[in-house]
């Protein structure tokens, strides 16, 4: 899927991923398959993607922004 969004964005192109933070309890899925945001960054930035923020967006998520390059 990654490989796919970075060939529709241009240079520049935004990518937002939302996440369950990796700890304990509901909400939210098990946490065996929750992403730390270690894990995100490496794997977006895989594809070709650089950081631009990480935001804490409550007590149960978090939201990464990056840019295509």
């Amino acid at each position: 899927m990654l490989k796919q969004i970075k060939t529709i964005l241009k240079p520049g192109g935004c990518l937002t991923v939302i996440e369950f933070k990796k700890i304990e309890g509901p909400p939210g899925p098990p946490m065996k398959i929750r992403l730390s945001e270690d894990e995100v960054e490496k794997m977006v930035t895989g594809y070709g993607f650089k950081k631009a923020k990480t935001v804490d967006i409550g007590d149960y998520n978090y939201l990464m922004t990056f840019k295509s390059l």
